[in-house]
């Protein structure tokens, strides 16, 4: 049998050429795998690698001190006795070897790489949320394992059937540290650790047969925030009862208020009628006799106006009625708003208006002008009496009447020259949706 060193010197170079591709293949491969993370590979690579050295170690030792005669180590001449037939065997047993390992790398680069089904159920089992699938019989096909967990979680129990794991958290009996919070067709429990976990069910269609789809999703911030908005909801509420209270509260104290100015002004005018009496009595002049008899009649229409009761007619009726007494014609020109702030304000100006018609003008008309301008009402109160002597200050009446137009977001103007012109804007309210026309 033919010895190492009874092969020619083409035999051996061949060999050891092959050999050294061999090593070079081999050292690539074991990097690949040390850059791919495979660790399960390592040995195998690292065998390979290192009985291919050693056989070009041998080769390689061989063949030189063949060619050159010289001698580097003792143990050359027992590896020239081995028998060519185990060199040539460990040279494709190294090939088969480098080809194998090959194949394996390639294989698994494809997996790391490609969409497969080792790759799928990874994915899923890295989601977040918990995601099953299932048979109509509640066969189960592909779960992750935050699913596979919840389930043990909420019944004890492994998820075999994904019907019988539905019909549980639906209705039945949860483990002890868990608790349904939300029923209904996505129900809502409560785990061990304070978490809220909401699950949903449907059907979807996969290669034409139904499948039950289950999911899982992480609801504790989003309960947290419902939480705290019913509670700001309560506390609005809470404070819209006080606004409510509060605006019936004032809304009395404002008609007290009024009740209060108007005896007041007729107070005033019983004074002012009174001085004017005393006045006539001892200067006796002509004329004064009627001026007297119309301010008396003025302030007896506005007392009976106070006394008597309403009888189910407007307070603009009542305020005609009034100025009928005192002998002053209304003439309006517009149309009145309905019951409401508005229409209080613009009558508590017609009195200011009328009281100044009777008493320093002498009028026997008093012109209302209203028109709309946008959400305003516009009241201009004018007479066909004799025109102010000097600028109006405003006393007692007027200055009531402008806090009450300001407090309810209107303006009020005064002129007094060509003639008394008293002018109101008074914010429309929207309850005011039905007008009167006189």
């Amino acid at each position: 049998m033919r010895t190492i060193i009874q092969l020619s010197s083409d035999s051996r170079g061949m060999i050891l050429m092959l050999l050294f591709f061999l090593l070079l293949i081999q050292l690539f491969e074991f990097l690949l795998t040390v850059f791919l993370h495979i660790y399960g590979r390592h040995v195998m690579a690292e065998g390979l690698f290192a009985v291919t050295l050693l056989g070009f170690v041998l080769v390689c030792s061989g063949h030189l001190s063949t060619v050159s005669g010289a001698r580097f180590w003792r143990y050359e001449e027992q590896i020239s006795d081995i028998p060519a037939i185990f060199l040539l065997i460990f040279a494709a047993l190294a090939l088969i070897g480098t080809i194998y390992s090959g194949v394996q790398l390639l294989w698994f680069y494809r997996e790391r790489t490609g969409i497969t089904a080792f790759s799928i159920k990874e994915s899923i089992d890295n989601l977040p949320s918990g995601l099953a699938f299932a048979r109509e019989s509640g066969f189960v096909l592909l779960a992750n394992r935050q699913m596979e967990q919840l389930s043990y979680v909420t019944t004890g129990l492994d998820l075999q059937n994904a019907e019988e794991f539905w019909k549980i958290l639906l209705s039945g009996d949860l483990q002890a540290g868990c608790s349904r919070i939300r029923a209904g067709e996505v129900p809502a429990i409560r785990l061990p650790d304070g978490s809220i976990c909401s699950f949903s069910r449907q059907m979807i269609q996969a290669e034409g047969r139904p499948v039950i789809q289950l999911t899982a999703v992480d609801t504790t911030q989003q309960f947290e925030l419902a939480g705290e908005l019913e509670k700001k909801n309560e506390e609005f509420s809470k404070v819209h009862q006080k606004l409510e209270r509060y605006g019936k509260e004032m809304a009395d104290f404002v008609r007290s208020r009024e009740i209060l100015e108007m005896k007041m002004q007729i107070h005033n005018e019983i004074g002012q009628a009174l001085l004017a009496t005393r006045a006539w009595l001892q200067s006796q002049e002509d004329g004064g006799e009627s001026r007297l008899f119309k301010q008396w009649e003025a302030i007896i229409a506005l007392m009976r106006a106070e006394a008597e009761p309403k009888q189910g007619k407007t307070d603009w009726e009542i305020f005609c009625r009034c100025a009928q007494a005192a002998g002053v014609e209304i003439r309006l020109d517009g149309k009145l708003p309905g019951a409401g702030r508005a229409c209080d304000l613009l009558i508590a100006a017609a009195a200011e208006a009328l009281t100044n018609a009777v008493r320093h003008a002498k009028a026997d008309s008093l012109y209302v002008y209203i028109c709309r301008e946008g959400s305003m009402l516009q009241v201009r109160f004018c007479n066909n009496g004799a025109p102010p002597k000097q600028k109006i200050i405003e006393g007692g009446g007027l200055g009531a009447l402008r806090l009450q137009v300001e407090e309810a977001g209107g303006s009020m103007q005064i002129l007094s020259a060509p003639q008394f012109v008293l002018i109101l804007l008074i914010p429309e309210e929207e309850e005011e949706s039905r007008w009167y026309e006189y």
